[in-house]
């Protein structure tokens, strides 16, 4: 039997940004379709800023972050998108890392 191990792939610490500014840029890229409105009622704590630590992942593999915050966001919602239409998505996920490798 294989093992496999887990990584966590995100940006680093200076590019984190808050609940409600991915929220934004995914409303955007669905064209502005989905829409989200803070609830300002009592609840139980749901923190602000959500992050992955890609620290095994940079240590590891040498990764390091190469898309910008919006369009790491555009790249989650075409690849979404693209499934939903009956895209094959190990297609599209290969597509976007070839992709990846060519940026600078």
């Amino acid at each position: 039997m294989s093992t496999y191990e887990a990584f966590n792939i995100g940006p680093d610490k200076s590019s984190f940004v808050s609940v409600g500014e991915v929220a934004d840029a995914v409303s955007e890229f669905w064209g502005g379709k989905v829409k989200w409105v803070q609830d300002l009622d009592e609840n139980p704590h749901e923190a602000g800023l959500l992050a992955l630590d890609a620290g095994r992942a940079t240590e590891s593999l040498n990764w390091r972050n190469k898309l910008e915050f919006k369009n790491a966001i555009k790249w989650t919602i075409e690849w979404h998108s693209t499934s939903l239409q009956s895209r094959d998505p190990l297609q599209t996920t290969l597509d976007q890392i070839s992709e990846f490798m060519a940026l600078d």
